[in-house]
């Protein structure tokens, strides 16, 4: 079952604003989105890319801007770790459309 971003938990944007100045709505749960994603083809446990996938969409779709999502992923995701940012900006723009 996909990330729908039901799950409140998180912690309020600190700083991100929406184009209209105010503040976005709370983090998603990158654990719930982690646990929530199908299986990884290549290694045993759950795919990230796609949870990291879901985590921007959520984020994007309750008004995080592009990159305020992007250094969220930097702080929630292991592989955004250790992919560094271009990944992360590149898997919220992806978010985003």
């Amino acid at each position: 079952m996909p990330c729908t971003g039901s799950a409140q938990c998180g912690m309020p944007a600190n700083g991100a604003k929406q184009s209209d100045g105010e503040s976005p709505s709370r983090v998603p749960s990158h654990d719930r989105c982690l646990n929530d994603a199908p299986a990884a083809r290549n290694h045993n446990g759950p795919d990230r890319t796609q949870a990291d996938f879901e985590f921007c969409l959520i984020s994007t779709d309750r008004g995080w801007a592009v990159e305020a999502t992007a250094q969220r992923l930097m702080i929630e995701s292991e592989k955004a770790r250790q992919q560094g940012f271009r990944y992360a900006m590149h898997t919220a723009a992806q978010g985003c459309r």
